[in-house]
């Protein structure tokens, strides 16, 4: 069960919030009901800091949580996954290839992109990242 714990109601952390909740579903649907827990709280000048737990591990980073609700969350995206490399290597995996697939801002949203091949080969929202056994390579 993943839980995301708002210390700061400010507008950047609960923007901040949803994103790390967004980020949260998609690694729970490709390692399974896995124990983590978001603590999310808004530092002024130095940013919102994230701290994630999960498996007897922690590791945290800071997002400026500057831009609209899918500026952050790609930022969130990009900063969680660079910090859980150690917990998960190569995650998120891009179906198909077996490289890491990177977070940017696509069509008005945060997705996960295929850095090869673009959206052409693999694009899904932040959130919305498909479990193992569905087949989305073409």
């Amino acid at each position: 069960m993943s839980l995301v714990d708002v210390r700061s109601w400010t507008p950047a952390a609960r923007s901040v919030a949803e994103a790390a909740r967004r980020f949260l579903i998609d690694v729970c649907a490709t390692h399974g009901s896995l124990p983590v827990t978001a603590i999310v709280a808004d530092h002024g000048d130095s940013g919102v800091r994230i701290r994630l737990r999960f498996g007897g591990g922690e590791v945290e980073g800071s997002v400026s949580a500057r831009g609209d609700d899918e500026d952050v969350c790609t930022e969130v995206a990009e900063r969680l996954q660079s910090v859980v490399v150690d917990h998960l290597p190569g995650w998120p995996e891009c179906p198909g290839h077996g490289h890491q697939a990177v977070s940017t801002r696509l069509d008005g949203g945060a997705v996960w992109l295929c850095p090869t091949e673009g959206a052409t080969r693999f694009a899904v929202s932040v959130g919305h990242y498909p479990r193992p056994d569905v087949n989305v390579a073409s």
